[in-house]
């Protein structure tokens, strides 16, 4: 068995060849007991790495039928993103583990 395949900020495992092996014995009462690779796990181990990967993110708004716009909202509103975890990603220009937006 082997891995193949590639995505940005994905590091494969180096070993992508993995043997696997079944054995088949005959319990003798009708059936068949099979092993594969001696009852040990097959890990394919790839790492990742968040520093290469962007994801853009863009949400619009949109106003049903029968409602007026928000009209002057514009700066109105600030959101704050923060850490769940030290370490955690954040944009550039958090500091302090945390970021402030303000709506555009």
């Amino acid at each position: 068995m082997n891995e193949t395949g590639s995505v940005p900020g994905v590091t494969n495992d180096p070993n992508v060849n993995k043997r696997i092996t079944v054995d088949v014995t005959d319990k003798g009462n009708g059936t068949l007991l099979a092993v594969v690779n001696g009852g040990e796990t097959i890990v394919f181990t790839n790492s990742y790495d968040e520093a290469a990967v962007v994801i853009p993110v863009t949400k619009v708004l949109e106003v049903p039928e029968g409602f007026a716009g928000p009209q002057g909202i514009k700066g109105a509103y600030t959101f704050t993103f923060e850490a769940a975890s030290a370490g955690a990603p954040l944009p550039a220009d958090a500091v302090d583990g945390k970021v402030v937006k303000t709506n555009p």
